[in-house]
C-alpha cells in the first residue's frame, strides 16, 4: 500500500461520516481511535493527526447540521 500523505480536513470528515456509518463509533471515547483507524486502512499519515483536531472537525459538522451529534456532546445555546 502506498503512503498517502498527512490528511486533509476532508479525509478527517469523510472517515468521521463512515465511522457512524458503519457504526464503529457509540460513545465518545471510541471516536478518535476509529478515525485515525480509518485513515490508517487509506494509507494515510497519523502522526500528527491529534484528538482535539478530530473533535474540532466534529464540532464544526454538527454546528454547520451536516451531522446530528450521534455522540450527544455538543452544548446548544439558547
Amino acid at each position: 500500500m502506498r503512503i498517502k500523505g498527512y490528511p486533509k480536513n476532508s479525509d478527517i470528515r469523510k472517515a468521521i461520516y463512515k465511522a457512524f456509518k458503519e457504526g464503529l463509533v457509540w460513545k465518545p471515547e471510541e471516536l478518535y481511535e476509529a478515525i485515525l483507524n480509518e485513515l490508517k486502512a487509506k494509507g494515510m499519515k497519523t502522526s500528527y493527526v491529534t484528538e482535539k483536531r478530530i473533535w474540532r472537525t466534529y464540532e464544526m459538522m454538527v454546528k454547520k447540521k451536516w451531522i446530528p451529534d450521534w455522540l450527544n456532546v455538543i452544548k446548544v445555546r439558547r
